[in-house]
Parts: structure tokens; sequence; C-alpha cells
């Protein structure tokens, strides 16, 4: 998919000035597609433009409820922009759920993998071209069908903000393709929600055994800048402190 996009408003069709203005600043995407669309579509060829409304209805309805805009939609991709983090991660919750919940014929189920990323954003020439968009877009490819995952960004945006009854997981540092360096993922969790997944193909493991830290680090920019620049000087530096301080939470940053 190209994400140099021209854009859409909600219901406005493909090439159409949007009717509501999408927002500027730092914004949050998020990327759908289907699952095993290909192999849905060969099974069921006659009924599959009938089944990817229902998607469509479905997926629209969800983001339009938590103030999304569709930026882009071909096939069964969107791409939705939302102004509040909690509100982008509440909708793709809430197409999940309602795609699970959706009555698909047998051999029939439509399951949407989704993924987000918060970041700079301005609009242009209707839609946006920015690196967030990117990066976005190759979160959703490391999904599998009925998964969310979320940037670190997206998880600092949302912090203690996190939608009523949802939770994220994290699953360790993942090489996002054209990106060299590995980007956090997490999970989204919670009622209705599929709980079991395969590993994400390619997470970088690393040579160490540390932590996956669960939360986003904040603050400690002097001692950070400081203790870098002693280990550009020698290979050994030693952090002393009293316990509890985030010695070991600073040297990991």
């Amino acid at each position: 998919m190209d994400m140099s996009l021209v854009g859409r408003g909600l219901g406005a069709p493909m090439g159409q000035a949007p009717a509501v203005p999408l927002p500027s600043g730092v914004v949050t995407f998020l990327f759908t597609d289907i699952g095993g669309s290909t192999r849905l579509f060969q099974r069921w060829q006659d009924e599959w433009p009938a089944l990817l409304a229902r998607h469509d209805r479905i997926v629209d309805s969800a983001f339009a409820s938590h103030g999304g805009s569709v930026v882009f939609h071909e096939g069964d991709g969107y791409l939705a922009v939302f102004a509040d983090a909690a509100q982008a991660v509440s909708a793709a919750a809430a197409a999940q759920v309602a795609l699970a919940d959706h009555p698909w014929p047998p051999d029939g189920e439509i399951r949407i993998r989704a993924g987000l990323h918060t970041g700079y954003a301005v609009p242009y020439d209707g839609g946006y071209v920015a690196l967030a968009v990117h990066q976005a877009a190759r979160v959703v490819q490391a999904a599998h069908p009925g998964q969310t995952l979320l940037t670190e960004s997206t998880l600092a945006a949302i912090a203690g903000r996190t939608p009523a009854r949802l939770e994220v997981e994290p699953l360790g540092a993942h090489r996002l393709k054209d990106f060299d360096v590995p980007q956090p993922l997490f999970e989204l969790r919670g009622p209705g929600l599929a709980q079991e997944f395969p590993p994400l193909p390619g997470v970088w493991r690393g040579a160490n055994n540390l932590p996956l830290p669960r939360t986003s680090f904040v603050g400690r920019g002097r001692d950070c800048d400081q203790l870098r620049d002693l280990l550009r000087k020698s290979r050994l530096v030693t952090v002393v402190g009293p316990g509890g301080s985030g010695k070991t939470r600073m040297s990991m940053q």
C-alpha cells in the first residue's frame, strides 16, 4: 500500500475533500486490514462483496463513534486518524469486538489486523505525508488477524487514560520493515478481544536478558545525558545510589 495518501473524511467518496477538517499536530493513526482476505475471497467469491460491505459498515461505525476520520479506504484496508489516542484505542477495540460478535457464515469469519502509532503529522492535500503514517502501516503488518498492536508512543499518549476494561501487554521489540531501530510493541487486551496469538515474527531479542519496562521512561534527561557521555569515554560505568532511586531503569534507558 502506498503511504503517500490522498484521504477523505468519514462518509466522503474517494478524492473528495473531507467533510470535517483532519486533525493536525500530534495525532494517532490506526491502520486495519482483513487477515487472510485472499483465502476468504477464494472461498466466497460470489458473496465476497456483501461480506466486505458488512465489514465496512462495522469498521466505519466504530471509527465514527469515536471521533475518527478515515483518511484512506481501499479494498479491505483502512487508515483512520484521531486527535485523541485514547479514542483511537477505543475505536480499534470496538471494531474488533463488533467483528468478532457478528454472525458470519461458517468459514467466512472476518478478522482484522490493527496497528496504532502516535506522532506528529500535518494534513496535506486531503491526506497526510508523514513518517508516522509509514510507522503505523508497518505496525499493522506485524499483527495477526484479530490482534491490535500499539507502539510505545501511543502507549505514552494514553498514560493514565487507558479506556475502561482495556489493558496492554508488552510483546518485546520488533524490527519493523524499513526502520533500523527495533520498536517496542504492545498488544491491546480486554473483554471480547481475542487473547491467544502466535509470537510476532521478527521480534528482536538482543544479546541481553534485560527486562522489558511496562511504562514509558519520563524525566532524568540530564542524568541520562551525563551517563551517555561517560559511556562514550569508558566501557564500564558504575551507577551508585540508594535502593529504589531508579538506577537500573536509567541504565537500561
